[in-house]
C-alpha cells in the first residue's frame, strides 16, 4: 500500500501537465488509501511545490489524520499556501487549536536563534484560530488581546521599529478573530483593549464594532479592511474632487451606529420584518402566459454575494414513497433565509407560511438541535438567543461532507425536508447558481393538508400540476 500512495503522490507532481480528470482519480485513490498515503503526502505538502503542494493539502483535510496537523500548522506561515493550509485545519476543528496557539506564541515570543515571522505571514493563523470556534481558541485569543495591550508603550511609536514583541501582530485582525469566535467572554477584554486608546482613534472606534458584532450575533465583516475605510473613506474622497460637503460623524452613525448603540446599552429601534427581507434578497416579477390570461408573479431571489465553493446538496421530503427529492448546487455565501427561498423555488411552494431550520448537535448539548428561525415571527414571540435565517451563512455551519440540516415548513402541514451536504465543488463560471440538478415527483401543493393531502392529490391529477423541479430555477433566475 505504501508503494502505490508513493508512485500516487510522485504523479501529484506532475500536476500541472496532468489533465483534471486524471488528477480527481490520483487524489481519490489517495482518501481510498487513508492514513499510510499521510507521510508522502506531508512530504509533498514541504516541498511547497506549487500547484501539487496545495493539492497534497486538500487531500489531507479529506483523510482527516490527525498526523497532518503540525505540518499544515507550519504551512500557515507560507504566503502562498497558507489560505489553503488554514481551510482545511479548519476541517480538523478544536484538534488543530493548540498546535496553531503554539505558532502564534513562537511568533510573539522567538527563542535566541529564531526570527519572528513578519506580521503578513501570521495572517492566516489568526483568521484560522477565529474560525475555529471552541473553548480553547477563545480563551487564547482574549488571554493574547491582554497581552497585547499590557505591553503596549506609553506614547506614541513605531509599531515597526520598536523593540516590541508583538509587532507582528495585526490588531484590527486579532480583534475580527475574536468577533469569529461569538463568545461574550471576549467582551471586557476588548473594553480594557478600548479604553486604551483615545476615543477619537480609529482603535478605539472599532474596538467599539468589535463588541457591537459580538453583542448583536454578527460575526460578518472583516475588521482591517473597516478600520482602513473609517481612516480613509471613499466618500470623503469623493466628496473632495465633487466640492460637497462630507459629514464623517454620519457615515459612521449610518454604517456601524446599530452596533455602537449596543455597546452603550441603547436599544436601535426594531426594523420592519419587509426591511429584513429586503437587505438580504431581492424581488423582481416575472410573466407568462396560461391560456388566455397573462399571469404576473413576483418572485424572490437571494442577492448576489462572492463566493469561491459550492455546496452540493440532496433534500428530501419526509413520508413520500417513492421519495421526493432535489439536488441542489447552493453558493456557500448564502444565507439561510437564502437556502429557504431556493428549497421554496425548488419545491415550487410561495413562501405563505413560517420556515426554520435545525442542526443537529449544535445547539447547548450534543443531543440537542441549534434552530435558525424565520425572521417574520413578531419580535414579541422570539427567544433573546434566536438566530434568524437572515443573519447566518451556511458555511458557518456547513462544513465538511455529510453535514446534515432538518428544514420545516408551513407548522400547519407540517413539511419536514431532511438536507444532506453530499459534496463541495469549486465555482463553474459556465453555471448560473443557484440551480436543481435532478430530482423526482412535484412539490406538494401549498394548503394540500400535508402529507395525507399531498398522497389525495398523486390520485387525482388535477389537484396538482407536475412540473419538471429545474425549469422553475430557470424561471426565477433568468
Amino acid at each position: 500500500m505504501n508503494e502505490k500512495a508513493t508512485s500516487l503522490v510522485r504523479s501529484l507532481t506532475q500536476s500541472p501537465s496532468l489533465p483534471e480528470n486524471r488528477l480527481k482519480e490520483i487524489e481519490s485513490s489517495l482518501v481510498s488509501i487513508g492514513g499510510p498515503a499521510v507521510p508522502n503526502l506531508i512530504g509533498l505538502l514541504n516541498r511547497r511545490k506549487f500547484p501539487s503542494c496545495v493539492r497534497a493539502a486538500e487531500i489531507l483535510g479529506r483523510i482527516g489524520d490527525p498526523e497532518a496537523v503540525p505540518a499544515l500548522t507550519t504551512a500557515l506561515l507560507h504566503e502562498d499556501l497558507g489560505e489553503t493550509a488554514g481551510k482545511v485545519l479548519q476541517q480538523f476543528g478544536p484538534t488543530a487549536v493548540p498546535r496553531i496557539i503554539d505558532l502564534v506564541h513562537a511568533a510573539v515570543t522567538p527563542g535566541p536563534n529564531q526570527k519572528a515571522p513578519p506580521k503578513k505571514y501570521l495572517f492566516h493563523a489568526l483568521i484560522t484560530l477565529g474560525a475555529i470556534r471552541c473553548n480553547e481558541s477563545a480563551l487564547f485569543l482574549n488571554s493574547l488581546l491582554d497581552d497585547y495591550i499590557t505591553a503596549l508603550p506609553p506614547g506614541p511609536f513605531n509599531t515597526e521599529k520598536h523593540q516590541w514583541p508583538f509587532r507582528n501582530i495585526d490588531f484590527f485582525l486579532l480583534l475580527d478573530s475574536m468577533v469569529k469566535q461569538q463568545d461574550e467572554r471576549a467582551v471586557p477584554h476588548i473594553r480594557r483593549a478600548m479604553l486604551a486608546f483615545d476615543p477619537q482613534y480609529t482603535d478605539h472606534l472599532v474596538c467599539r464594532i468589535a463588541i457591537g458584532r459580538i453583542i448583536k450575533k454578527m460575526p460578518d465583516g472583516f475588521l482591517p479592511q473597516e478600520a482602513l475605510d473609517i481612516s480613509f473613506p471613499a466618500s470623503a474622497m469623493m466628496s473632495a474632487f465633487t466640492g460637497e460637503d462630507y459629514d464623517h460623524e454620519k457615515e459612521i452613525e449610518d454604517t456601524y451606529g446599530d452596533l455602537l448603540r449596543a455597546v452603550d446599552g441603547e436599544e436601535p429601534e426594531p426594523l420592519l420584518i419587509e426591511d429584513i427581507i429586503n437587505q438580504y434578497t431581492s424581488t423582481f416579477t416575472i410573466e407568462y402566459v396560461y391560456g388566455n390570461d397573462t399571469i404576473e408573479e413576483t418572485l424572490t431571489v437571494p442577492r448576489r454575494r462572492p463566493f469561491k465553493n459550492v455546496f452540493q446538496f440532496k433534500i428530501a421530503l419526509h413520508g413520500t414513497r417513492p421519495a421526493l427529492w432535489r439536488r441542489l448546487l447552493i453558493p456557500e455565501s448564502f444565507t439561510f433565509y437564502d437556502f429557504h427561498v431556493a428549497i421554496q423555488d425548488a419545491m415550487n411552494w410561495l413562501d405563505y407560511h413560517l420556515h426554520h431550520f435545525e442542526i443537529p448537535g449544535a445547539g447547548s448539548s450534543p443531543d440537542s438541535a441549534l434552530h435558525i428561525e424565520c425572521p417574520w415571527y413578531e419580535p414579541f414571540d422570539r427567544d433573546d438567543d434566536w438566530l434568524l435565517t437572515t443573519e447566518v451563512k451556511l458555511k458557518d455551519h456547513f462544513q465538511r461532507r455529510k453535514d446534515r440540516a432538518l428544514y420545516r415548513y408551513d407548522y400547519g402541514d407540517g413539511w419536514e425536508i431532511d438536507i444532506l451536504l453530499e459534496d463541495i465543488l469549486p465555482k463553474q463560471k459556465s453555471v448560473r447558481y443557484p440551480s436543481c440538478l435532478d430530482g423526482a415527483l412535484a412539490g406538494p401543493p401549498e394548503d394540500c393538508g400535508g402529507i395525507s393531502g399531498y398522497r389525495e392529490c398523486i390520485f387525482n391529477p388535477r389537484l396538482i400540476a407536475f412540473e419538471n423541479p429545474r425549469s422553475r430555477f430557470k424561471k426565477a433566475l433568468s
